[in-house]
């Protein structure tokens, strides 16, 4: 007999069975308390796992946090960055204009 055969036939008599002898439902109930999780157990095990996720989701914001302080920090480093690109590209560019003056000049002698 497989197991899908047992647990069909258990499915069908065992209702009628439970009602009929009560030893046999007793010995049931025995197992199935010693077997079985007690509620008081899943709720401290189910409030333990719900207090590590809420640990881990602020750790995770911690670390977010931090790491949005990173990149504005690199924000700004970048826009700095670019300001004194851009100044010394200005610099860069009123050189050449006297240098090109200087050149017009001496081509006007």
């Amino acid at each position: 007999m497989s197991i899908d055969e047992i647990k069909s036939q258990l499915q069908a008599e065992l209702p009628a069975l439970l009602q009929q002898d009560t030893d046999f439902r007793h010995w049931l109930e025995d197992l199935i308390r010693r077997t079985a999780v007690p509620a008081e157990r899943f709720d401290d095990r189910f409030d333990r796992m719900l207090r590590e996720l809420a640990a881990d989701r602020e750790e995770q914001a911690r670390k977010w946090d931090k790491q949005d302080r990173q990149w504005e920090e690199q924000n700004r480093k970048w826009e700095e960055q670019n300001r004194f690109n851009h100044q010394l590209l200005d610099e860069i560019r009123q050189t050449r204009t006297r240098q090109e003056q200087g050149i017009g000049a001496l081509g006007a002698r």
